[in-house]
């Protein structure tokens, strides 16, 4: 069952990004609308996965938001996130029940301060995450 989800999570986010790699920038040219994201996980550390944190929005125009500002950032770069790099990662959790997992790395994605920027404006309190809860790159 999880994998199912994992794969239609993982199509969701091919056709987000085949849209935005397009040059399309419109929301109606997204997979899903930030309507149907019902929340949002966002996960930092910086060195050490076992040192994450996260945090979560259900709020509408928090999530409206952030998906405004990662179409503008621009998918995440695929490669291997050197060690005691600072990773920001996101889990949109939609509401026919999938998943879409996306993982910033601060020496694969140029665009990590404006992801920076995200996790500041997230209104939640930071919460310690534990490693297995961490979206992970898969090969």
């Amino acid at each position: 069952m999880k994998t199912g989800r994992k794969i239609a999570g993982l199509f969701c986010c091919l056709i987000v990004f085949a849209a935005v790699l397009c040059g399309c920038e419109e929301k109606n040219d997204m997979a899903f609308q930030a309507e149907q994201i019902e929340t949002i996980e966002v996960y930092r550390y910086a060195g050490v996965p076992a040192a994450a944190e996260k945090k979560l929005t259900e709020d509408q125009n928090e999530i409206r938001n952030i998906c405004e500002q990662l179409l503008s950032i621009g998918s995440p770069k695929s490669g291997e996130a050197l060690a005691g790099a600072e990773v920001i990662s996101f889990r949109l959790h939609l509401d026919d029940g999938n998943a879409c997992e996306l993982i910033y790395a601060e020496n694969t994605s140029q665009g990590l301060k404006e992801v920076r920027k995200i996790w500041d404006a997230v209104s939640s309190e930071a919460v310690s995450a534990k490693m297995e809860e961490l979206p992970i790159l898969e090969r």
